[in-house]
């Protein structure tokens, strides 16, 4: 396991973590948080509703790269056979989301995962990630299944992947976001 350094990043520098699993969790799944909540795959993604979910998400981990891509340039990446969008509903309302990659299959990237700020800590998470994964380890194609976190992530995001099953295979740093990206949205 790669040594994890508990300074901080260097100037203009964020600490990134790369995780992975082989095989499906062998332990027991959590239940849903309530019965109002459900997981739907998004078949046809509205770019609108994309981008409403993806700030209520991501707004407080400084989520900024899909918010460099054009129209055409996110739809091209929603609209990708193998590229798959699922929501966590409350009754009818996205609470959440999950984006997975499977264009270099055996290997299965969830490119995002993440929930508004009101269902953080409820139960909803692990429940929504284990969904994600049992999902894809029911593929017969699926080898593996890895994502990457970083420390503008939610604080406890790499505990929380770590608990899920998750290995950190790589650790390092890439530039740090920066605050003068033109935004498109």
């Amino acid at each position: 396991m790669p040594r994890l350094s508990s300074s901080p990043s260097a100037p203009g520098r964020v600490r990134v973590w790369h995780l992975e699993m082989h095989a499906p969790s062998s332990g027991r799944a959590p239940s849903a948080p309530g019965d109002d909540y459900r997981i739907c795959r998004v078949s046809a993604p509205d770019l609108d509703q994309y981008r409403d979910l993806y700030v209520d998400v991501g707004a407080p981990w400084q989520w900024l790269m899909r918010r460099l891509l054009d129209d055409a340039r996110l739809a091209e990446i929603l609209g990708h056979p193998l590229n798959e969008l699922w929501h966590v509903l409350e009754g009818d309302r996205p609470v959440g989301f999950a984006e997975l990659d499977l264009r270099h299959l055996p290997d299965v990237e969830l490119v995002y995962f993440g929930l508004i700020q009101g269902c953080i800590g409820t139960g909803v998470g692990p429940w929504f990630l284990r969904s994600m994964m049992d999902e894809m380890w029911s593929r017969p194609e699926t080898g593996r299944f890895w994502l990457h976190t970083c420390e503008l992530d939610h604080p406890r995001a790499l505990s929380f992947y770590q608990r899920c099953g998750l290995r950190i295979f790589k650790a390092g740093s890439e530039p740090a976001p920066s605050p003068s990206q033109q935004l498109l949205w």
